[in-house]
């Protein structure tokens, strides 16, 4: 889902926008992991060193959204929240639908993770605003999400995805969302 609270669940590998992330420096060694498919970051839900639920939430300043980066070798990495545990595949089962939680380390394989490039499966198509008044550039899918500027009536804008009326797009160079309804690949 594209909503905050939506939970991160293990899946087999299905190359769908909700199995892409990005993953940006934010400094001091940690980084944020946004999800693709919603703009939102990967969260852990309490602000405890306790064991707890993994989602997805808006908004990437608060330490439960933050991650550093630990070699596990082989090509894995463990990934430890701020706020003190680490990303874990809840019991270790690799089924679909299995939870993901933040956990104590234990240096497991449920704790281990892999990075594979999605280059070049992410591609962009010309679009244009339709509407005379200009449409908002968001933060996110959805109107409760703040805009980042107004893209004006017949703006060239690229699209990379659109799901639930919501598109995923570039405009002069800042990314952000719009609404789908008001774009077309016609001028």
């Amino acid at each position: 889902g594209n909503a905050n609270g939506s939970n991160l669940e293990i899946y087999r590998k299905n190359n769908g926008n909700n199995q892409k992330f990005y993953i940006q420096y934010k400094g001091n060694g940690y980084y944020t992991i946004r999800a693709y498919h919603s703009g939102k970051y990967i969260h852990v839900r309490g602000d405890r060193k306790t064991p707890d639920n993994v989602h997805q939430w808006e908004g990437d300043s608060h330490v439960n959204s933050q991650w550093c980066i630990e070699p596990a070798g082989n090509g894995y990495y463990y990934l430890r929240c701020k706020s003190g545990n680490y990303l874990d595949n809840s019991g270790g089962y690799a089924v679909d639908g299995n939870n993901v939680i933040s956990y104590y380390f234990n240096g497991t394989n449920a704790q281990k993770w892999k990075f594979v490039s999605t280059t070049p499966a992410v591609t962009w198509e010309t679009y244009y605003v339709t509407t005379q008044v200009g449409l908002n550039l968001r933060k996110g899918p959805g109107t409760s999400y703040g805009s980042l500027g107004i893209m004006p009536y017949a703006s060239t804008i690229q699209v990379c995805s659109i799901s639930n009326g919501w598109a995923h797009v570039k405009y002069n160079g800042t990314e952000g969302y719009c609404s789908s309804s008001y774009i077309s690949k016609n001028k």
